[in-house]
């Protein structure tokens, strides 16, 4: 009975996305495993009420080297195409040590108003704390609160519209499907998305302070929600995206889905936030082998790791199968 009613609450909020978002398509099978479903029911412990930012980056090749260069705060993928940090290194380096912790990242507000954050963020984390000022911006937008919005100049000089009938409603926006392009000698973003949905929630709390969806009020959520003030967010979405607050979250979102690109690319993420977290980071990492290659043996192994200073082999003398690290070269003026 708890599948029916959780597959239920799916289903319903999956078809208020595509109501909202007519150009998004997510096939039938998408109802229950989709990534509506994937992001309500589970990624997060609680229907969440902020901003998240999901996906790795599409168009971008995978290469055999990776550089960085703390000076310009740029990438280089297999020493001849450039990508641009689009956030200070040091924002990158918090977001890389967040995504090694979890996949997630983002934030929430609570019925409370306090923050949950997702992935391995501090509430404290300047990063956070931006997060929910994105969030109570869009919320703004959405409900027509103006105590949210404060001063900030929308799109076309829009005012939204005060919605009336919003007991027991949430919105989550979820910035995503990043994709890229080449450019000359350069990956530069070519596209994200900004994905509404709202969720009808209980009066109860969850375990972690959030809210817990309402199956039966999800069901009729069309004829709750004016949404006059989504469609305004939806037409103008690459507009809002340049407002300052949003276009932040947006940096922060691109910079999340090269880190899982650069994961999913057998990069070992902890290594570069070693060659990162340097007084003057510079250096070049190679991705490890695949697993499946890397666990062919039981037995100890020998590797190589290499630095400007010197050669040294060290002795794997654990028993455990391991990848082998991968050889990288470390420059610090």
């Amino acid at each position: 009975m708890k599948y029916v009613f959780r597959h239920h609450i799916l289903f319903a909020c999956a078809a208020f996305y595509i109501a909202l978002n007519p150009g998004a398509m997510l096939h039938a099978s998408d109802a229950g495993t989709g990534r509506v479903a994937v992001v309500v029911a589970d990624r997060y412990p609680s229907g969440p009420a902020g901003v998240i930012l999901e996906g790795a980056a599409v168009g971008i090749e995978k290469p055999a080297m990776l550089g960085f260069d703390g000076k310009s705060n740029c990438f280089t993928l297999d020493g001849k195409m450039l990508y641009r940090n689009p956030v200070a290194w040091r924002e990158w380096l918090d977001i890389l040590a967040a995504i090694q912790q979890d996949d997630r990242l983002g934030v929430s507000l609570t019925m409370d108003l306090d923050i949950i954050t997702y992935g391995g963020l501090s509430r404290r984390n300047r990063i956070a704390g931006n997060l929910v000022r994105a969030d109570k911006l869009l919320a703004g937008v959405c409900f027509g609160n103006q105590r949210f919005l404060g001063d900030v100049q929308l799109p076309d000089g829009y005012q939204p519209v005060k919605v009336q009938k919003r007991n027991g409603v949430i919105a989550c926006f979820n910035l995503t499907n990043y994709e890229f392009i080449k450019k000359d000698d350069e990956y530069q973003r070519q596209k994200c998305e900004l994905q509404i949905f709202l969720l009808a929630v209980s009066s109860k709390k969850a375990t972690d302070g959030g809210h817990i969806p309402d199956n039966e009020a999800t069901a009729q959520l069309e004829t709750l929600v004016d949404q006059t003030n989504i469609n305004h967010l939806r037409d103008h979405q690459a507009e809002y995206l340049d407002v300052p607050l949003l276009a932040k979250a947006a940096a922060y979102g691109e910079a999340a889905a090269f880190a899982r690109f650069l994961r999913n690319s057998n990069f070992n993420l902890a290594a570069l936030h070693e060659i990162m977290s340097t007084r003057n980071p510079s250096g070049v990492i190679a991705p490890e082998p695949a697993a499946k290659d890397a666990m062919k043996t039981m037995a100890p192994t020998t590797t190589e790791v290499t630095n400007d200073a010197d050669k040294q082999t060290v002795d794997a003398k654990s028993t455990t199968p391991k990848p082998e690290p991968q050889a990288f070269e470390r420059k610090e003026e």
